[in-house]
């Protein structure tokens, strides 16, 4: 029996196999795609997990850090307080009997522009809690 297609009678067995052969080739080429998918959801999902514990080190890098500075900076305050209380008016800075004569000299500690401040460090760590 044949039918007509665009003009063409063909028969239908033939167009019954060309159909199965079309949709055959069609799942084929679809099963590869998955696969490839798979495999790439996969690898996507392994760079994902050794981002997060990277950006779970960086966290706790971030909050050393800031612990870091944190003490460095109430290092200099406290001995930028110690400093003026032994300049207090009656109490004399104490002195060994070697440096009696030479004069005591106090300087301010030096900001060090290396490191960032703590509000920088904790802005910081804001943005990365948002991530």
């Amino acid at each position: 029996m044949f039918v007509p297609v665009l003009g063409y009678f063909i028969d239908v067995e033939e167009a019954i196999i060309v159909l199965c052969v079309v949709i055959v080739a069609y799942l084929a080429v679809m099963h590869v795609e998955f696969k490839q998918l798979k495999l790439v959801s996969r690898k996507f999902s392994k760079e994902d997990t050794e981002f997060t514990k990277c950006l779970r080190e960086l966290k706790t890098d971030l909050s050393t850090l800031s612990d870091v500075i944190r003490t460095k900076e109430l290092k200099t305050i406290s001995s930028h307080v110690a400093g003026t209380a032994a300049q207090a008016p009656g109490h004399e800075p104490e002195t060994s009997k070697d440096e009696s004569s030479a004069p005591v000299i106090e300087s301010k500690p030096e900001k060090d522009t290396d490191t960032p401040s703590t509000t920088d460090t904790s802005s910081l760590k804001d943005m990365l809690d948002k991530v």
